[in-house]
């Protein structure tokens, strides 16, 4: 109900001139009263929008994972003009995984200070 206000009153909201900017961070299925907050303060105010994604699930349509963004490239004016930020292939990448055993969290917590240390 409070998104749906909101999304209500954004001309309002917009109207006020001392707005700072807006950044939005790691949102993924939004609501309709979300999508008309964020479209509307993306395209008059400077707000910014980032998704961590991968192109992997973003660029083949069997990812669900990336349904969602998919649906907002290609419906938002916003990004007719704008690039996606932050769009990535760190999951096609090479990984180095290590596998650590440790007694208890408080092992854990040691190990991973050893690891900050270093």
């Amino acid at each position: 109900m409070v998104y749906k206000d909101a999304a209500e009153k954004i001309d309002v909201y917009t109207q006020n001139k001392s707005i700072k900017k807006h950044i939005f961070l790691g949102f993924n299925a939004l609501n309709s009263a979300e999508e008309k907050i964020i479209q509307k303060l993306l395209l008059e105010y400077s707000a910014e929008i980032f998704w961590d994604v991968d192109e992997v699930f973003l660029d083949n349509n069997i990812h669900d994972a990336g349904h969602f963004l998919r649906k907002y490239l290609k419906s938002w004016k916003y990004f007719q003009k704008n690039p996606l930020k932050w769009r990535k292939t760190f999951y096609s990448e090479k990984k180095n995984i290590e596998i650590i055993g440790t007694q208890k969290n408080i092992g854990q917590v040691k190990y991973l200070g050893e690891l900050i240390s270093k």
